[in-house]
């Protein structure tokens, strides 16, 4: 494992603070799944994509809720809290008018309640920090071909980590027809960048599922046409608390995706991904996941600009069923189950 670059990350890595710049974007996102059969998904934005105020100050923070219920249906709400917005320079704390997350005690505590849903859960880290791409702490190096060097002038950066790459969550769901207690797994991670994403990528690729004892993340992206559309790849497996593979690859040689099957989505007209796989090559390591996309829980354009362009950019994430045939150590392991496909698709070519 690469010791070396996570060492500096720690769970306080990620407080708010905005430097100003007209790009700047920070995000905390959480999502878990349940024993009880639901999900849930929170991405909380301290400034929305694009989204300018006419009373000078910047872009308002939004909150995007989702919980599917066991027969996956969608309970959602996506909420805009202009001026209502918190943020702690000193600590890992920030909130949105009456709703709050906060790192205390070695816990994230989640707080949302908007539109007639929310949640109030506790992630108690089981996994230590994960920052996928090169550079110390998570903060984005120039691979070869990979990053618009006229874009990465001095002074930009991009910060993306999985701060809780798995950890346990108890809580509550607050749904119209009453309270549910939940207990299961989740995720979260915090990212932020004051570069228009539009100058790094034409499509990010994030999967995320937990089979057993076993914690799989597999984020993909692809550089613009000035870049030569090179692609990033990272990987990282956990067998209970051993760590089985992390990998950064912008080779391809040791790990690979390729998307099977689109599907068109009519609320953005163009074609996000339905079936996919992904593989690794690696010493004592052999691969390979499939994945069937089958149900959407959230969709949203977002960046949206003065003008309009002829795609704008697109965020959606679908619960997907993955089938995993890997070789490990010189025994076969086969693992079914459930999780998390993400895909944002920008405007660049």
């Amino acid at each position: 494992m690469r010791a070396s670059r996570r060492g500096p990350l720690s769970h306080q890595a990620g407080r708010y603070q905005d430097d100003g710049s007209s790009d700047y974007l920070q995000w905390w996102y959480f999502d878990a799944e349940f024993e009880n059969g639901y999900h849930m998904m929170a991405i909380m934005l301290p400034h929305t994509f694009g989204r300018i105020e006419s009373d000078g100050n910047g872009p308002d923070p939004a909150i995007t809720l989702t919980i599917t219920d066991p027969d996956y249906r969608n309970h959602h709400s996506r909420k805009f809290y202009p001026g209502e917005l918190s943020g702690d320079p000193d600590r890992m704390r920030v909130t949105f008018g009456q709703n709050r997350m906060e790192y205390r005690d070695g816990r994230y505590r989640l707080l949302i309640r908007q539109e007639g849903i929310g949640c109030e859960l506790e992630f108690l880290p089981q996994l230590p920090p994960w920052p996928p791409l090169p550079g110390r702490g998570g903060y984005m190096t120039s691979p070869l071909l990979w990053l618009n060097r006229t874009a990465w002038s001095k002074g930009r950066y991009f910060h993306y980590a999985s701060l809780v790459p798995r950890g346990r969550v108890e809580g509550k769901l607050f749904l119209p027809g009453g309270d549910v207690d939940v207990k299961g797994q989740g995720y979260h991670e915090q990212g932020r960048t004051n570069t228009a994403l539009q100058s790094m990528f034409t499509y990010w690729y994030w999967t995320r599922f937990y089979l057993g004892d076993w914690t799989f993340i597999f984020p993909v992206a692809e550089s613009t046409r000035r870049t030569l559309h090179a692609k990033m790849r990272a990987l990282l497996i956990y067998y209970k608390e051993e760590p089985v593979a992390d990998i950064f690859d912008v080779s391809g040689i040791f790990l690979k995706h390729r998307i099977h099957d689109y599907r068109e989505h009519t609320g953005c007209g163009r074609r996000v991904p339905r079936k996919a796989t992904f593989r690794a090559r690696w010493p004592g390591l052999r691969f390979r996941a499939d994945m069937d996309l089958f149900h959407e829980r959230v969709s949203f354009r977002y960046q949206p600009f003065t003008s309009t362009p002829p795609l704008q950019p697109f965020w959606c994430q679908h619960l997907m069923r993955v089938r995993v045939d890997m070789r490990w150590k010189g025994r076969p392991i086969n693992l079914e189950g459930t999780g998390v496909f993400e895909t944002m698709l920008t405007s660049a070519r």
